[in-house]
């Protein structure tokens, strides 16, 4: 049987941060038969891929892709959407830390089958008027865009059947991953609740722009 969530961990030089976010998921309230953890090591230097191999010979839900050179957050989450067995993808930054008790929300929430869940920290009254497509780009016309991918919880089918991945871009690659994702979503609930901590930090894969970026955006 097929687990309800998969995480999309990637990882790029993240000692430091690597075994707080794994754990993080690990500590839920939820059984593990329920959901995967897909971390993809984006070629890291540092003891990354130590730290997690000894997580992984522990828990067999863990699963680990080494990419052999690096290739950026873009490319390191579509290889991990195409090798996740979950029903409902999530996403996660290295540094970042899965709140409790959120499995166990987000699995009363897609009872009703949705292809995403939008989590938006604003106010219920405000999100109670979001009902369908129109609702949504003018919400986001009157307040700021939320182009964090973490943020969308997304049925694996629905990205596979609409083509949806991130753009083979090093910056940016969040807003225009949502705006594909807004551009066709239909059964979607949007939720006034955070399901994650986010941690920024500066040379992270996401974080990590130069000049090449920027360029990666024009060609």
């Amino acid at each position: 049987m097929n687990p309800l969530f998969s995480v999309i961990v990637p990882a790029y030089n993240s000692e430091k941060f690597i075994s707080r976010c794994i754990n993080g998921i690990l500590n839920q309230n939820f059984s593990k038969k329920k959901y995967e953890i897909i971390i993809i090591n984006d070629n890291s230097s540092d003891n990354t891929i130590k730290i997690i191999n000894k997580l992984k010979k522990k828990y067999k839900i863990l699963k680990v892709i080494n990419n052999n050179k690096n290739l950026g957050v873009s490319a390191s989450r579509n290889i991990g959407i195409r090798h996740a067995s979950g029903k409902y993808i999530i996403f996660l930054d290295s540094d970042d830390q899965l709140k409790k008790t959120s499995f166990f929300r987000l699995e009363k929430i897609i009872e009703k089958d949705f292809d995403l869940i939008l989590a938006l920290n604003s106010k219920v009254s405000k999100i109670s008027k979001i009902k369908k497509e129109y609702d949504l780009f003018k919400f986001f016309n009157r307040n700021n865009f939320n182009a964090h991918c973490w943020n969308y919880i997304l049925k694996k089918n629905f990205l596979i059947k609409n083509n949806i991945y991130f753009s083979k871009i090093r910056v940016f690659e969040d807003q225009i991953f949502v705006s594909k994702i807004l551009c066709n979503i239909k059964n979607f609930k949007v939720v006034s609740q955070s399901f994650h901590i986010h941690n920024e930090r500066f040379n992270s894969l996401g974080r990590s722009v130069k000049i090449e970026s920027f360029h990666s955006c024009l060609n």
